[in-house]
């Protein structure tokens, strides 16, 4: 059977209360339908289906961690489908860093897939000690395709926030800047 986890705030959009409220919310329907005895118990298979702004699907993998097996989908808009669009490896994930004079354990992390952010604009926001982007080789909506792709992109993660912690401690302020599906 399928849980459909649908926040809502009556709050402006653009505000903090919004995010709070919403992130709130789903952290109650998350914990309600995903930790109750039945769940728990009978090993049930999980598939993820996330259509919401990027810091609520963030917020939800946030929730799922690593430690709860899924299967998890993207949504594709042309074919308007849910299936991948590959069997195979179709890009590549690379990790460009770059040390900065800024503020000592805080790091700025760009996943740029869906779009290349540059730099620069990071810069503008604040003052970092290193600048740590993650890079498709084809950038797009369409940059993950297959279950290879995902993983290619989860494997290069990891060892970006490996590396993060290895390199600046586990105190690291990481301050998040995505383009992604």
């Amino acid at each position: 059977y399928g849980i459909d986890i649908t926040v809502s705030s009556c709050r402006p959009y653009r505000s903090k209360e919004y995010w709070d409220d919403c992130c709130y919310q789903m952290k109650l329907l998350f914990n309600t339908n995903l930790y109750n005895p039945y769940i728990q118990f009978h090993k049930a298979n999980f598939s993820i289906f996330p259509i919401a702004p990027m810091p609520l699907i963030i917020k939800l993998g946030e929730l799922i961690g690593d430690k709860l097996p899924c299967d998890i989908y993207q949504k594709t808009r042309h074919p308007d489908t849910w299936e991948w669009q590959s069997n195979e490896l179709t890009n590549e994930f690379i990790l460009e860093m770059q040390a900065e004079c800024g503020v000592e354990n805080k790091v700025a992390l760009i996943i740029s897939l869906t779009n290349d952010i540059q730099n620069d604009r990071i810069r503008q926001v604040g003052e970092y000690q290193a600048i740590y982007k993650i890079k498709a080789t084809s950038t797009g909506v369409d940059c993950i395709k297959s279950p290879d792709d995902l993983s290619a992109f989860w494997h290069m993660y990891q060892q970006t926030m490996d590396h993060i912690l290895n390199t600046h401690g586990g105190d690291c302020q990481i301050h998040l800047f995505p383009s992604m599906p």
